[in-house]
């Protein structure tokens, strides 16, 4: 006798994953299908929620990013989907005396580009801050007066970013006048 063929349909596409096979597969009744989701690079934070028919199926085995699923003796035509969660970060903002940054912390979803200004008080003007993203330093994008941009590019990682300035100084120099007499303090 002739076993009937069963379609199981997967996504074609899906936002953060690539499913393999993809697409719409026939099974023959009452054999096993297996397939993959690999989560793409920012949507490695949370497994995928995978559902057959509606109803939630764990993974079999997992491998780096990439989750396999096996449908047992598969007796009826099945749709698969898969859900998947960007991965988010905090980008966290601390400057030190004389500074002003323009960002307040914030959680940004993977790949959101941040800029943000400094823009320095009177007394701290003299040389450009020292900013830093998670200890490696930043260099400004463009300088106007006091306030220097910065852009930290497409955020893969939680962040901190620390502003540090130096408070200005000034040399002094004392002249005697003819029969004054000064005295260093």
């Amino acid at each position: 006798a002739t076993k009937t063929p069963y379609t199981v349909a997967l996504p074609a596409a899906t936002v953060g994953a690539t499913v393999s096979p993809a697409g719409n597969q026939t099974v023959t009744h009452g054999d096993n299908f297996s397939f993959s989701v690999a989560l793409s690079e920012g949507y490695t934070d949370t497994a995928p929620v995978v559902k057959v028919g509606g109803s939630p199926i764990e993974a079999v085995s997992v491998t780096g990013s990439t989750y396999n699923y096996v449908l047992a003796e598969v007796k009826a035509d099945k749709t698969v989907t898969v859900e998947t969660a960007i991965n988010t970060y905090d980008v966290t903002f601390e400057a030190g005396e004389g500074a002003t940054l323009s960002q307040a912390d914030q959680t940004v979803d993977h790949g959101t580009e941040v800029s943000f200004t400094v823009t320095l008080a009177a007394s701290h003007n003299a040389t450009a801050p020292v900013v830093k993203a998670n200890g490696t330093a930043v260099e400004y994008t463009e300088k106007t007066g006091d306030v220097y941009s910065y852009d930290l590019g497409a955020i893969k990682a939680d962040t901190a970013v620390t502003v540090e300035t130096a408070i200005n100084t000034y040399d002094v120099t004392f002249e005697a006048e003819t029969g004054a007499t000064l005295n260093k303090a």
